[in-house]
């Protein structure tokens, strides 16, 4: 049987990996970034609306994963969901929205063919 690998010194659970414990407590910043959560949200709607638009990400998937990260905003401001250790409040929205949305929440990351090399 595979060994399980080593958790990476630069990865969270928002990237399907977990960090090391010793240097989350160290690095990171959520504690002090989580009022950027809005701004955060903010930014990554917008960057998946003009996924859908431009048909990298399918519409019907871009707006599920808009209305989620917005619905993670309301539940965390109102104290229903309290984001995951991270590494910053990005990661912890990410990750968030990894555990609601599963494999779909990846497209957030989605990029243009035309931009693979």
């Amino acid at each position: 049987m595979p060994k399980d690998p080593a958790p990476s010194i630069a990865r969270t659970a928002a990237t399907g990996q977990s960090l090391r414990p010793e240097l989350l407590s160290f690095s990171t910043s959520l504690p002090f970034d989580r009022r950027l959560l809005q701004y955060d949200v903010a930014g990554s709607a917008a960057h998946v609306v003009m996924l859908g638009r431009r048909g990298i990400v399918p519409r019907p998937a871009a707006e599920a994963i808009r209305r989620e990260l917005f619905a993670i905003w309301d539940d965390v401001s109102a104290d229903r969901v309290q984001l995951a250790a991270e590494e910053d409040v990005h990661m912890a929205v990410e990750a968030e929205l990894a555990r609601r949305l599963g494999e779909d929440a990846g497209r957030l990351h989605a990029r243009s063919p035309a931009l693979r090399s």
